[in-house]
C-alpha cells in the first residue's frame, strides 16, 4: 500500500507584494544556443536524467515523477545525492481560481547540461520548466518561466510541492544503516527536511517570497517510504503578455545541515556562473577527439555519447569517483561493465574519467578480495561490494588496463598496474579446478560454466 505521510500544517509568515525583490536572471537564455534534441511524443512517459557528478534527478519526460526501479522497489527515481536519496520529486501547480498541476508536459528538450519541459496547452498562460545540476555540488536548480498569454492582468497562485524522502541507497543494511521517518521545518526562506534517525538533510528555497507553507499537496502524488510532503505557496502578478522567471533551489547532505545550507546559498547566489562553468567544460569536451564523417547523425551520436558518459559519472568523496553502469537502476560501479565503458571513455578523450574509474574499481576490489588480483563485479555507492567478482571480470579488466596505456601512452601506468596484472593472472589460473586448462566459474551471464 502506498502511503503519503502528512504532518501538521505549518503556516509561514505573510509577505507584502506579489513579485520577487530581485527576479533571477534566466538560465534558459544560456542554454538555448546549445545542441539539443526534442523528444518524441511517444516517449513522454519514459525516463530522462538531469545529472551532475554529485547529484542527479530522474523523472519522466512529461515532467512527472512516477515510481521507478527495482533495486529499491519504486525508489530509484527522484533526486539522489549518493549514498542517499533526497526527494521522490517535485511538482508546480499554478492557476487563478483553480490550481492546475504541471504533470503533463507537451514537449521535452534535452541539452548537454540541462533539460526543459514545455506546457503549452494551459488557459491564459504558458509555462516552461528547466533544471540543471552544477558540477561538484550537492544541489540542483529548477527554473520556471511563466508567461501571461491573455490580454489582461493575472494574479496567479503558485504551489510548489517538494516530496522529501531521505533514505539510504541499496545494501545500506550491510552497514547497519536504517531509514528513519522524515520531518521538516521552516527557517526564514529555507524549508529544511531531515531524517530523524540519521544526519541526512534536504533543503528547498525559492526566488519568490513564501506566502504560506503546508503539507497538503494539490497534486496528490502517492508514494512509498517514510518521506514527508511540503508545499510552498506564492503569488505572482503578471501584466498582459508579461513573463516572469522563478527558481527553486534544492540541496542536500548526508553528513550535516551546514553543508546542505551552504550549497543552497551558493545555488541562490551563483546560479548563472555555475551553469556557465558547466557549459564551458562540456564545450571543451565536445572538441576533444571529434568524429568528422560524411554522416552527420553518426557525428552527433559520437558527440552525445560523451555527454551521456558525463551524466553517468558518480563522485562520492568518501568512496571514490568513476563511471556508473546506468540510471535509474545501476547508478553504482561495476568491474565488468566499467571494463567496456572505460575503453569508450579513452577513445573519446575522457582520460581523467577513465583513470578515475580504474582507481575506484581497484580500490573496491582490494577491499573485497584483499591482495589477490581478483576484480570485483558490483559495488553500491556506499562502498559495499555486492559481488566480489565473476570469472570473466578479472581478465576483462586486465585488457582494459592495457588499453589505458595504449591510449594515453603513460609509462607510469604500466609500472603501477603490472603487479596487479600478475596477481590477477595467477588468480585466473587458480580457478582451473579440474586441470583441463580452462578456468571455471560464472562468466558474462553470471552463471557457473
Amino acid at each position: 500500500m502506498k502511503i503519503v505521510r502528512l504532518i501538521t500544517v505549518i503556516t509561514s509568515f505573510i509577505v507584502f507584494g506579489c513579485k520577487p525583490n530581485h527576479e533571477p536572471q534566466s538560465l534558459h537564455s544560456l542554454i538555448k544556443q546549445l545542441p539539443s534534441y526534442s523528444g518524441k511524443d511517444e516517449y513522454l512517459n519514459s525516463p530522462y536524467v538531469t545529472a551532475g557528478d554529485r547529484l542527479y534527478s530522474v523523472g519522466h519526460q512529461d515532467g512527472s515523477f512516477p515510481d521507478l526501479g527495482w533495486h529499491i522497489s519504486g525508489e530509484m527515481g527522484g533526486i539522489w545525492n549518493h549514498p542517499i536519496k533526497l526527494m521522490d520529486g517535485f511538482q508546480l501547480a499554478v492557476g487563478t481560481e483553480e490550481l492546475v498541476c504541471l504533470t503533463s508536459a507537451n514537449e521535452f528538450i534535452n541539452y548537454p547540461v540541462a533539460n526543459q519541459h514545455l506546457y503549452n496547452d494551459l488557459e491564459d498562460i504558458s509555462v516552461s520548466r528547466m533544471q540543471f545540476v552544477p558540477d561538484g555540488e550537492q544541489g540542483m536548480i529548477v527554473e520556471y518561466s511563466i508567461s501571461n498569454t491573455s490580454a489582461q492582468q493575472l494574479l496567479l497562485d503558485l504551489a510548489f510541492t517538494g516530496y522529501f524522502d531521505l533514505r539510504p541507497v541499496w545494501l545500506a543494511e550491510k552497514k547497519s544503516i536504517v531509514d528513519g521517518a522524515d520531518s521538516f521545518a521552516q527557517e526564514d526562506e529555507y524549508i529544511i527536511a531531515r531524517d530523524n534517525d540519521n544526519e541526512w538533510y534536504s533543503i528547498i528555497s525559492s526566488s519568490l517570497p513564501i506566502k504560506a507553507l503546508n503539507s497538503y499537496s494539490p497534486c496528490g502524488m502517492e508514494r512509498m517510504g517514510k518521506g514527508v510532503t511540503t508545499v510552498l505557496h506564492h503569488e505572482l502578478e503578471l501584466a498582459a503578455n508579461e513573463s516572469a522567471t522563478i527558481q527553486y533551489y534544492i540541496s542536500g547532505s548526508y553528513t550535516n545541515q551546514e553543508d546542505a545550507m551552504a550549497t543552497n546559498q551558493l545555488l541562490r547566489s551563483d546560479a548563472q556562473s555555475l551553469l556557465q562553468k558547466k557549459i564551458e567544460r562540456l564545450n571543451k569536451l565536445k572538441n576533444v577527439n571529434r568524429l568528422i564523417s560524411s554522416d552527420e547523425s553518426v557525428n552527433d551520436m559520437f558527440e552525445w555519447i560523451k555527454y551521456n558518459n558525463d551524466w553517468l559519472m558518480r563522485d562520492v568523496p568518501e568512496v571514490g569517483r568513476g563511471i556508473s553502469a546506468g540510471i535509474p537502476d545501476y547508478p553504482w560501479w561495476f568491474g565488468t561493465d566499467a571494463g567496456y565503458a572505460i575503453e569508450g571513455l579513452l577513445a573519446q578523450g575522457q582520460w581523467d574519467e577513465a583513470l578515475a574509474t580504474i582507481d575506484i574499481i581497484i580500490k573496491l576490489s582490494e577491499q573485497a578480495n584483499g591482495d589477490t588480483g581478483k576484480i570485483m563485479h558490483e559495488a553500491s555507492t556506499n562502498g559495499v561490494v555486492f559481488n566480489p567478482g565473476n570469472l570473466n571480470t578479472t581478465p576483462r579488466f586486465i585488457q582494459t588496463l592495457w588499453m589505458a596505456y595504449s591510449w594515453t601512452g603513460k609509462q607510469d601506468l604500466l609500472e603501477e598496474y603490472y603487479p596487479l596484472v600478475k596477481k590477477g593472472i595467477d588468480w585466473i589460473e587458480s580457478q582451473d579446478k579440474d586441470g583441463n586448462g580452462y578456468a571455471d566459474g560464472p562468466g558474462m551471464m553470471e552463471i557457473h560454466g
